[in-house]
């Protein structure tokens, strides 16, 4: 009896499903062979220790600098008109227990502390503060830290409060409470940096661990064998991805856990992360295919790292030729460094992350579309 067109329409999803669920057991088990791997062989333990020895250089020297810096503050005076002095300004700086900046606004003083991105206060002067004192009522002053330091808002009040005490003979009360600045989601500011730091930290991570594990399949001859499994080059690159990706956030992990102060919106970093991991891994899984022996892999694989990193040492330098200017936008890491630092402002929306996404993603598709047909060609 012949079979109906219902019966062969579900044996044809059936067999779609079995393809499909084969496929994701192929994908895995590459995958988890690395990981396997990298945890025996104490890659990741090396990624782990490396990324932590980093940090904690980059942390120290500002650590010992604030261990004998003069105490800072910023300060407006919004009873005094511009080119006029401030009387509590002038005595602070005349006492010089701290390091007073006088700004013209508030919106300077809080430009100044996104800026320096450091433990520092700033504060607003409100019109009528020599007459509060005067009439005996206690003084109220408006205080102002960055976001990352947010944790030192009470002890910088505190400090601050006892020394106006101390110099005036009056109480002060300086109120931080809600008046958070954060850092604009453009611009050279120290989290810019810091953003750009992290985009090289994904770059480099996938750029050169990422290649050796395609290399190493090729030495011992393993790519032989998995091209004539049932697994085909798209499976092979998958699962080589996923284990590079692994690497990839492994690193970002530590990275973010020195730096965590500094995000605002972790939905925004975690999408930069995962993109910026699958972009870098795609530029390690194309050298590692394109690449015969170890001393071509570690001479040439410098070469891709460093050209991605021009884009950002050249904005570095500034007052670049307008084609560069136009040109830089669009490079991945550029693209990349501008979703972490949207992720440190306050200003975070999916929509304001989608033009860089769309960028990275751009740059990435190619990559593993030329990591497939190399793995395809080698398979003739």
């Amino acid at each position: 009896m012949p079979q109906s067109s219902h019966s062969k329409e579900i044996e044809s999803m059936d067999s779609a499903r079995t393809t499909a669920g084969e496929r994701t057991r192929i994908i895995w088990a590459i995958a988890a062979k690395d990981i396997l791997d990298a945890i025996k062989n104490k890659t990741v333990i090396t990624i782990v220790l490396g990324m932590a020895m980093m940090m904690l250089s980059a942390q120290a020297f500002p650590f010992l600098l604030k261990l004998s810096a003069t105490p800072r503050a910023y300060v407006h005076d919004a009873g005094t008109p511009p080119g006029g002095t401030s009387p509590l300004i002038s005595a602070m700086a005349e006492d010089g227990y701290y390091r007073i900046t006088e700004v013209d606004s508030q919106q300077a003083m809080q430009a100044a502390l996104a800026d320096l991105n450091a433990e520092i206060l700033g504060m607003v002067i409100p019109s009528g503060f020599e007459q509060m004192l005067e009439s005996g009522a206690q003084g109220e002053l408006e205080g102002y830290v960055v976001w990352s330091r947010r944790s030192a808002a009470d002890k910088l009040a505190a400090e601050m409060e006892l020394y106006l005490e101390t110099l005036l003979h009056k109480p002060v009360r300086v109120e931080t409470e809600g008046n958070l600045v954060y850092p604009p989601p453009e611009g050279a500011t120290s989290q810019g940096m810091t953003a750009t730091v992290l985009s090289l930290i994904l770059v480099t991570t996938g750029g050169f661990l990422v290649p050796y594990l395609i290399f190493e399949e090729k030495q011992t001859h393993t790519m032989d064998a998995l091209l004539v499994s049932p697994a085909n080059a798209s499976d092979i690159t998958i699962g080589k991805a996923l284990a590079g990706i692994v690497y990839c956030l492994v690193a970002m992990a530590v990275v973010l856990a020195f730096n965590y102060s500094n995000v605002v919106s972790w939905g925004t970093v975690t999408l930069a992360v995962l993109v910026g991991a699958f972009f870098a891994v795609g530029v390690g899984l194309l050298m590692g295919s394109g690449f015969e022996t170890a001393q071509q892999v570690g001479a040439w694989s410098i070469i891709p790292i460093v050209l991605l990193m021009a884009p950002i040492m050249l904005t570095m330098l500034g007052n670049l030729p307008q084609v560069l200017e136009s040109l830089l936008p669009w490079m991945p890491t550029i693209a990349l460094a501008k979703l972490f630092l949207l992720s440190f402002s306050g200003s975070a929306t999916l929509a304001r992350a989608l033009p860089d996404l769309a960028i990275v993603l751009a740059w990435t598709l190619p990559l593993y579309a030329a990591v497939i047909w190399i793995i395809r060609r080698s398979d003739r």
